[in-house]
């Protein structure tokens, strides 16, 4: 069992991990965290190897050309390993662009090795937040609107996948409708994951966390206007409740501690919603769950040790 991006994990860890069968063997994975051991996010019992995996090599970057089918010149090929520095996200970044628009792609790239040679900018940005930076002023600079605005505010407050429709009904007063959500998301589409059905996602923590900061001053009205989606679980089918019943709670639970009132996440808990979001999911499992981390969360708030009842 693969689990990825441990250290981006937005809730208690602890709760992440279930007893393994025999035979079972669980991969973690994660960036460095500063002032963490990356151990402490293992239950105490786990016994673990540490691998430790550095940037890509010029050869892989080679490979990972030759694998994508683009047929990068010399240049193209010595910018990307000096853009990249061989990070693999940034490197997945660029090789879509290239991809997409070689020429496009490969003037750009090499652009940016040459501030990096003449040390320009480039010192004061890390690689992945300039190239971001000139991904997002190129975006602006042709596409700025308030629609496109409130969509990637949705996707960067979100704490999982919305759905196309989920999209269309979080807020009737916004600018998203039927009529220019896909061509919104077309847009985005290079750093977004998923589809109409499972849900759209930004591809990395990093450009969510950059695009926040881009919209620093809508973040708290999507928030908001989510919380306020989801409090309306009650009024629609339950096929319109995925992110309601799946993320709703830790949104209502990140909007609270930001808020200062870490007890709020517990006042969510009621009856009605764990049985119908178990009814929806066919299974209880989830909802017990829910009660387990609105435990765990209450036990630190208030300095004691509260057990879920079983």
């Amino acid at each position: 069992m693969v689990v990825d991006a441990v250290d981006e994990a937005g809730f208690d860890t602890h709760l992440l991990w279930p007893e393994a069968g025999p035979g079972v063997h669980v991969v973690l994975s994660a960036r460095p965290v500063a002032g963490t051991d990356l151990k402490d996010l293992l239950p105490p019992s786990a016994r673990s190897n540490v691998l430790r995996l550095g940037p890509l090599t010029s050869v892989d970057l080679q490979a990972a050309l030759k694998a994508t089918g683009i047929a990068a010149d010399d240049a193209t090929t010595r910018a990307l390993e000096e853009v990249t520095a061989g990070d693999p996200y940034f490197v997945r970044v660029v090789l879509d662009d290239l991809g997409r628009d070689p020429s496009v792609a490969s003037a750009v790239l090499i652009r940016l090795a040459g501030d990096a040679a003449r040390g320009d900018e480039w010192s004061a940005f890390p690689g992945l937040e300039c190239y971001l930076d000139r991904w997002w002023d190129e975006l602006y600079g042709r596409h700025e609107d308030v629609a496109l605005s409130e969509l990637l505010s949705y996707l960067a407050v979100a704490e999982g996948p919305l759905t196309r429709s989920e999209l269309i009904g979080i807020d009737a007063q916004d600018s998203i409708g039927g009529r220019n959500i896909d061509a919104l998301v077309h847009k985005v589409a290079r750093f977004v994951v998923g589809d109409a059905r499972s849900g759209y996602a930004f591809a990395h923590e990093r450009f969510k966390g950059h695009v926040a900061i881009k919209l620093a001053d809508e973040m708290a009205s999507a928030s908001e206007r989510i919380d306020r989606f989801c409090d309306g679980w009650r009024e629609r089918p339950d096929t319109d409740n995925g992110y309601a019943f799946q993320y709703g709670l830790l949104h209502r639970h990140r909007r609270a501690l930001e808020a200062g009132n870490p007890a709020a996440y517990l006042d969510a808990l009621t009856h009605d919603f764990l049985a119908r979001k178990a009814d929806m999911l066919g299974r209880h499992a989830p909802s017990l769950e829910d009660l387990e981390r609105g435990f765990a969360r209450q036990s630190s708030s208030c300095g004691r040790q509260l057990t879920c009842p079983q």
